[in-house]
C-alpha cells in the first residue's frame, strides 16, 4: 500500500474524502466497493444490507460478485449470511474443501469461485456484510487477508452511518407521508361534521365504514369527498421537517 507524506494509507485518506463528496448512500457504497478491489487485486466485492424481511446486494464492484451474492440469497446459505447473523468474520481458504453450505458451496464452485472472505458490518448487531471474492485458492491468507480486515474495518464504521442515516430518512418521509394523509382525512372529517351534524368520532366512523365496505383506502375516501366539495382534489399540506 502507498502512503501520503503524513504516513497515513493512501486509501484512507481517500475514503474519508469519499464519504464528504459523495451525495448518495448508493455513490458511497459503490465507490467504496470499487475501491476495494483497486486496492486488493484479483478479487471482487459485494456489500449486503440487511433489512427486516431480506438481504439485498446495494452495491458490488462487478456482475460476479453481485452474482455469487444472489446464490447466497437464493439458498438461504452461505457465509455472507451467517456473517449478518452472527457477526463474525467468515473466511473459506478453499471453497472445494468447505462443507457448511452444501448448496452455496456448489454453485458458486461452478462459477470459478475458490475463495472468500465475508465481513460483517455493525460490529454486534450487523446491519449487512462487505463480501470479498477471489477465483485463486487461498487468496485470503496471512498478509493479504489482515490487510482486508483492516481495510473494511475502516470503512465499517462510515458504511454503517450511511446505513443508518438512509433509513432515518425513509423514517423521515414516512412520517411526512402519514401526517399529509392525516391532514385529507381531518379535511373530510370537517365536511361530514357540517353534513350529518356529527362530532369528529362520528365522522371517523363514517369515513372508516365507507373505507371497508368499498374495500378503498380511508384516504381515496376522504380526497373524494373533499373534492365533491371544493370540485377540485385536496392539496397535500406541507410539512417540512426541521
Amino acid at each position: 500500500m502507498t502512503s501520503d507524506t503524513a504516513g497515513q494509507p493512501r486509501w484512507l485518506a481517500e475514503f474519508q474524502e469519499l464519504l464528504l463528496t459523495t451525495g448518495t448512500l448508493q455513490q458511497f457504497l459503490q465507490e467504496a466497493a470499487t475501491r476495494t478491489v483497486a486496492a486488493m487485486a484479483g478479487v471482487s466485492c459485494g456489500i449486503t444490507v440487511r433489512t427486516t424481511v431480506e438481504q439485498y446486494t446495494i452495491a458490488s464492484s462487478d456482475a460476479y460478485a453481485s452474482g455469487i451474492d444472489q446464490i447466497q440469497y437464493h439458498h438461504g446459505e452461505g457465509p455472507c449470511l451467517d456473517a449478518i447473523t452472527t457477526g463474525v468474520i467468515h473466511p473459506i481458504p478453499d471453497l472445494a474443501r468447505e462443507t457448511r453450505w452444501p448448496r452455496f458451496t456448489a454453485a458458486a464452485l461452478a462459477r470459478g469461485v475458490r475463495s472468500s472472505l465475508s465481513l460483517p458490518v455493525g460490529g454486534t448487531d450487523p446491519v449487512g456484510a462487505i463480501n470479498l471474492y477471489a477465483r485463486s485458492p487461498r487468496a485470503f491468507a496471512a498478509g493479504q487477508r489482515a490487510q482486508a480486515i483492516a481495510f473494511t474495518s475502516t470503512i465499517t464504521g462510515a458504511i454503517t452511518l450511511a446505513i443508518q442515516l438512509a433509513q432515518q430518512q425513509q423514517l423521515s418521509a414516512d412520517l411526512l407521508q402519514a401526517l399529509e394523509t392525516r391532514a385529507v382525512i381531518d379535511q373530510a372529517i370537517g365536511v361530514l361534521m357540517a353534513r350529518q351534524r356529527c362530532t369528529p368520532a362520528e365522522a371517523l366512523r363514517i369515513l372508516r365504514r365507507a373505507s371497508q365496505d368499498r374495500n378503498v383506502k380511508l384516504r381515496a375516501i376522504a380526497a373524494t369527498i373533499v373534492t365533491g366539495i371544493s370540485g377540485t382534489p385536496p392539496a397535500n399540506a406541507r410539512f417540512h421537517p426541521r
